[in-house]
């Protein structure tokens, strides 16, 4: 059968890539899975050489522990007791909405932040997953395949695992940027200012997708996203206190603490490698450290400098004038990959150009054509999603930097290859 064949009147078989997608996650979570339980049967030692992350660290212990300071927001002890704060403001927002359910339980502290967590990340799932499912069917997939794919997706995801078990609030972000992106890719461009000013005054490196709307000449909206950007921010400070000063600069230094941490010659880990960091930094300790030291402090130290040039060149002279799925896979792998630190909660962000990808491979298959390149970006992208916990080298876990690896191939892959969409079709997750 062809890539366009039908199943009678109920659409087309999934296409080779969505297909690949799922083998690939698939294979790589039995794999992980069964290495992790021979490990916890056969291994001695308390960890059972696992990492202590992903085995016997505490459920939600990000979220519980920034819950926890939301108690002395007010006080000069909220930046200098127990974990040091590490996010921009905004962030304070969250925690302090997070916190307010630990009036609902009695039993556990923080039991009523864990499960509004995790409420809410299982009802944002369940929507983007029935509405992506819808979006598939519409454009021709079977409906139970498009099911399959979803949730097959879901079920073997790493990141989603990993941001939850963390309780990092990723796992909420995310949701709100491919809200903004659906607005961008549907033209809404003032809901999708708003949306990404809100959003990135989170995390700050969603304000990079603001780039997407230079192209169409959208300046009045990049103006509102970044309004509303230092609005939230000065807002956030305000709350914190004891004075905006005073809050910018005690976040400020926390912030410049986490991100010269991976800047720094012993970076986050003493062996050189972290299984959970897939940045680029993270990968260059990895590979320079311990035989070329001095070369690496070197890259090291203009490492920001250079790579905010390389990246811009590159957006700016080549796949700015690629379809827009390219745009927005290659802005969203930076700002996965680019930062000093990145953990693999920040993986998540990735599904907002998965879905998008998808979309376009269903849509070019019920006409029997097949997008060139759509195969290994998607086995790549299952690759960077999936488990990798059987990934050593030498007795270290790198499997953080097998996903750094695997990126570079995606930013190749990005600019290599065009992601044309179909144009009488409507493209949209949520809809």
């Amino acid at each position: 059968m062809g890539i366009g064949d039908r199943n009678s009147a109920s659409g087309i078989a999934l296409p080779p890539g969505l297909r690949w997608f799922l083998i690939v996650s698939a294979l790589m979570s039995i794999a992980s899975t069964v290495y992790l339980v021979v490990q916890v049967k056969y291994a001695p030692g308390f960890h059972h050489g696992l990492p202590y992350d992903i085995y016997t660290r505490s459920l939600f212990e990000d979220l519980n522990a920034f819950v926890w300071k939301i108690k002395i927001v007010h006080t000069p002890e909220f930046f200098t007791t127990e974990w040091r704060y590490l996010y921009p403001a905004p962030c304070v927002l969250l925690y302090y909405f997070f916190s307010l359910f630990n009036h609902f339980s009695s039993n556990h502290q923080y039991r009523g932040a864990e499960l509004a967590l995790c409420a809410i990340v299982l009802a944002c799932l369940i929507e983007l997953g029935r509405r992506l499912a819808s979006a598939l069917k519409r454009r021709g997939l079977n409906y139970r395949q498009a099911i399959v794919f979803v949730f097959g997706s879901a079920l073997c995801s790493w990141p989603i695992f990993y941001g939850v078990h963390q309780g990092n609030i990723e796992c909420v972000l995310w949701v709100g940027v491919a809200a903004a992106l659906w607005a961008y890719y549907r033209e809404k461009w003032w809901t999708a200012a708003v949306l990404l000013g809100t959003f990135g005054s989170f995390k700050l490196y969603p304000m990079l997708l603001l780039a997407l709307f230079l192209a169409p000449r959208k300046y009045a909206q990049i103006a509102l996203g970044l309004l509303l950007f230092g609005s939230i921010t000065l807002a956030s400070l305000a709350f914190i206190g004891p004075s905006i000063p005073v809050a910018y600069q005690h976040v400020s230094a926390g912030i410049h603490s986490y991100s010269a941490l991976g800047l720094s010659l012993n970076g986050v880990m003493p062996s050189g490698g972290n299984m959970f960091d897939h940045s680029l930094p993270g990968l260059l300790h990895f590979a320079l450290r311990s035989h070329f030291p001095k070369i690496l402090q070197y890259v090291l130290k203009y490492y920001m400098a250079a790579l905010a040039v390389i990246t811009t060149v590159v957006f700016f002279t080549r796949v700015q004038k690629m379809p827009r799925a390219n745009q927005v896979l290659f802005i969203v792998l930076a700002t996965v990959f680019i930062p000093p630190i990145s953990f693999d909660y920040t993986l998540q962000m990735l599904y907002i150009p998965w879905a998008w990808l998808a979309m376009i491979g269903v849509s070019a298959a019920t006409r029997n054509r097949e997008i060139d390149g759509l195969a290994p970006v998607m086995i790549c992208l299952a690759l960077v999603c999936a488990p990798e916990l059987f990934i050593k080298h030498h007795g270290i876990y790198v499997y953080g930097e097998f996903k750094a690896i695997v990126i570079i191939a995606l930013f190749y892959l990005t600019s290599r290859y065009r992601f044309f969409e179909i144009e009488d079709v409507v493209p949209s997750i949520v809809e």
